[in-house]
């Protein structure tokens, strides 16, 4: 039933799939996923700080006005968690909240109420990946 349905949205769907297993060259793609297992970051004794330094820039949401960082919810020397409100960015029509990807210190960021084009730094966070010392691989 599946398939049908899958040859019904993609008509070449079958071929591809028959092509991939005749080719005996065929490799899938490399994927490299994190590790997904939770790092208990409250046990900083057990826990090595890479010196790994993360540079957020103002995403190209296709606004063609700069954006201008209005409020700061973080300051520097603080430290931050995955999802984390960073800023509020004013993009013209809309202001939005950056969240943070990854875990760290903030070591800079941007003045407030500057012009900031596209594609560049407003803070940078230190520190992001974490090393298990306890933990065996």
């Amino acid at each position: 039933m599946i398939k049908s349905f899958l040859n019904f949205l993609f008509p070449g769907y079958s071929e591809h799939k028959k092509e991939q297993k005749d080719n005996l060259n065929y490799q899938k793609p490399d994927v490299h996923r994190g590790n997904d297992t939770a790092i208990d970051s409250s046990n900083k004794e057990s826990l090595t700080e890479t010196n790994n330094i993360t540079t957020i820039k103002i995403p190209d949401l296709g606004f063609k006005e700069n954006s201008v960082v209005t409020k700061w919810k973080v300051k520097e020397n603080d430290w931050v968690k995955k999802g984390d409100v960073l800023c509020e960015v004013d993009v013209g029509k809309y202001i939005m909240e950056l969240e943070s990807f990854i875990e760290g210190k903030i070591i800079w960021t941007c003045d407030l109420n500057k012009l900031i084009p596209i594609n560049s730094e407003i803070c940078k966070i230190q520190g992001s990946i974490f090393v298990d010392e306890n933990r065996r691989f």
